[in-house]
């Protein structure tokens, strides 16, 4: 709804109210298949599960006992900044780097907006917006950083936006190692990456 906002306000802007209401109806047409497609529960009903399935989000109604580092909380109490907690642990060293350069590059150009493609920005406003719903709503969390990967991976494509600006000298030997960095973490983890269904513990 965010999004679709956003497409409609830089449509007014460039080219006035009847391209708002066009783009305003492609947003929503698109976003509609795409959810429909990729939400089976939807599938059932209509729009019922898709109203359920936010109020799920926000108001999760299982507590669970949270352990993260050395510290135990309800799951409905943890504090604001445990989502951030896990973005060092979640990607490889350099990757974290890379990310941390990356975002700053970006929010370094967002401010002077000039020096990003309206593009850029919509994909920077998209990046931003599971955080600032995860800042504001405050859902139940648990599962170390199960719940926040969705989250993570925006940044990364945040960063993505910032590092583009960096030299192509720099880019070709940065993205051998994240690449590099990658594959060594995939075969160092190997069956235990993931713990629901594992050779070793079977399907939990």
């Amino acid at each position: 709804l965010a999004f679709l906002g956003w497409s409609i306000w830089r449509a007014a802007q460039a080219d006035g109210r009847k391209a708002a209401v066009r783009e305003g109806l492609r947003v929503l047409g698109a976003g509609f298949v795409a959810i429909f497609t990729l939400w089976p529960s939807m599938w059932r009903s209509i729009p019922r599960d898709w109203v359920s399935g936010f109020r799920l989000f926000s108001k999760f109604p299982i507590i669970f006992d949270v352990r993260h580092f050395g510290i135990d909380a309800a799951s409905n109490q943890l504090p604001w900044y445990f989502p951030y907690l896990w973005l060092p642990v979640g990607f490889t060293p350099i990757a974290f780097f890379a990310l941390l350069v990356g975002v700053g590059l970006a929010g370094y150009f967002l401010v002077r907006t000039r020096g990003l493609r309206s593009t850029d920005q919509a994909l920077a406003f998209f990046a931003l917006l599971p955080w600032g719903v995860l800042f504001l709503q405050r859902p139940n969390l648990y599962d170390e950083d199960r719940h926040v990967v969705f989250a993570a991976l925006s940044l990364a494509l945040l960063a993505a936006i910032g590092l583009r600006r960096i030299p192509t000298r720099i880019q070709i030997p940065l993205t051998a190692l994240l690449l590099a960095s990658s594959a060594h973490a995939v075969w160092q983890w190997r069956e235990f990456s993931y713990i629901y269904k594992s050779p070793l513990i079977g399907d939990r």
